[in-house]
């Protein structure tokens, strides 16, 4: 379950951002809704709703990722006091300076200091996933995108978030802030013993390299250990073996253990 909810950072992380990508690029229609409305006198502002549903989405999509890190921590101190099972109660604890002294403190402080941002997003998410969708306009010659709620903010006032691409942005920063700083610490408790690691599947084939934690930093770790099998001339080759350092790195380490004519001698 703990390495599901692993997955689960990354994945949700990485739906933000795709989601991130498609209002971007949907922006531009709400010109079209401010043209209908000023020609006809009216506007269906398709374009405004749909772009509100997927910013919508990706502040789901952030908290989810605070949602799998709260549970990934509740897999590695699952007996300590302040992790819970519920992310509020978490993240509460943290700002109360009630989680467990056992937890790493690095892990503790990054917790406490989402407490600037923490609840705004966790009321985004909750009235979001039960209210209806809100809307979005651009004000005249400005490029900042304005997102409306009328059912959040305050009775008798709806909520509104004058450049919402810019609060997106700013939770991403500051989640990827908070990961850096919970996983850096985390790792730090890992034997830096190599294991094996799944790099992808091409064509239903498994390609695999051997690699470290202290050396897993980007894509190039470690040693690629299915050269062995794909340089062979009936297999087809690794899509990514010319940019691969893994891949480089196996065949300097195979060339240099290939016996001389010394050796032979």
């Amino acid at each position: 379950m703990t390495q599901k909810r692993l997955r689960g950072i990354v994945g949700h992380y990485s739906k933000a951002g795709y989601l991130f990508q498609l209002a971007q690029r949907l922006a531009p229609g709400l010109d079209q809704d401010e043209k209908q409305l000023k020609e006809h006198g009216y506007s269906p502002a398709h374009n405004a709703k749909e772009l509100a549903a997927v910013i919508e989405s990706v502040f789901c999509e952030q908290y989810s990722v605070l949602d799998c890190c709260r549970a990934v921590l509740c897999g590695v101190f699952p007996s300590h006091g302040g992790i819970r099972k519920s992310t509020r109660g978490t993240f509460q604890k943290a700002f109360n300076g009630e989680i467990d002294e056992k937890v790493p403190v690095a892990i503790r402080e990054a917790l406490a200091k989402t407490k600037d941002w923490y609840f705004d997003l966790l009321k985004l998410r909750d009235e979001i996933t039960h209210s209806n969708v809100g809307s979005c306009h651009r004000q005249d010659k400005s490029d900042c995108v304005t997102y409306m709620h009328d059912g959040l903010g305050s009775p008798g006032k709806s909520l509104v978030i004058e450049n919402v691409m810019g609060v997106i942005k700013n939770y991403f920063d500051v989640i990827n802030e908070l990961l850096g700083a919970v996983f850096h610490e985390l790792n730090r408790t890992l034997n830096d013993e190599p294991i094996e690691q799944m790099c992808g599947i091409f064509g239903g084939r498994f390609y695999q390299r051997v690699v470290r934690p202290s050396e897993a930093i980007d894509t190039n770790g470690g040693v690629c250990k299915s050269y062995k099998w794909f340089d062979l001339e009936e297999n087809p080759d690794c899509p990514l073996k010319d940019s691969c350092r893994a891949y480089s790195r196996a065949k300097s380490d195979g060339a240099a253990n290939e016996p001389t004519d010394a050796d032979d001698q």
